[in-house]
């Protein structure tokens, strides 16, 4: 071998490596916040989501929008079974109301995974007045269990309930050397 092909090869190499590790962040699949039985999450879904959110959901975090995605799906089938199921309408409407309420201007457009958040919010709170609610949230809680996801570990860890919650860098240090920087 010549040391351009050697080179070469070391380069490709090392590319492959990266794309690997990168890969493995998201579950496997590139530019996954988390996969969640086999579906993606991207990340720019939950960025848009935490942008949007920001100025009408107090403390909204990365982390927190994320844990919600990751278990929308579930909470919306048992919304739906207990009778309480939020559509996409009256969760925008709310949202709507919400920015208004905090000052905002309304009627502006939001994305499909702000959407989400907030009819995760409503079913929640639908689940939780049901006449049986103590047996429909224990079953959601089983639900949520069994569900098989990964989380990329930029947006934190996640519990067995895909709860997120956010990671700190040791490695990171803040100016007076008090306590690690948490994550975004």
């Amino acid at each position: 071998m010549t040391r351009k092909t050697v080179r070469r090869t070391v380069s490709v190499v090392g590319v492959l490596a990266v794309a690997g590790v990168l890969a493995a962040c998201g579950g496997g699949r590139p530019g996954a916040a988390a996969v969640v039985d086999g579906r993606s999450i991207p990340t720019s879904e939950v960025e848009t989501a935490t942008q949007e959110l920001g100025p009408v959901l107090q403390g909204v975090s990365a982390s927190a929008i994320l844990g919600v995605l990751i278990q929308e799906p579930t909470v919306a089938a048992a919304a739906s079974d207990a009778g309480v199921a939020v559509s996409d309408e009256q969760a925008a409407d709310a949202l709507d109301q919400q920015v208004a309420a905090a000052g905002g201007e309304a009627g502006q457009e939001f994305s499909p995974a702000s959407v989400a958040v907030m009819r995760y919010l409503l079913e929640i709170q639908g689940l939780q007045g049901a006449d049986d609610a103590d047996t429909r949230l224990a079953a959601l809680q089983e639900d949520l269990g069994a569900l098989d996801f990964t989380v990329n570990p930029r947006f934190g860890t996640a519990d067995d309930l895909g709860t997120v919650g956010t990671t700190a860098y040791p490695w990171i240090v803040s100016a007076d050397g008090a306590s690690p920087t948490p994550a975004p």
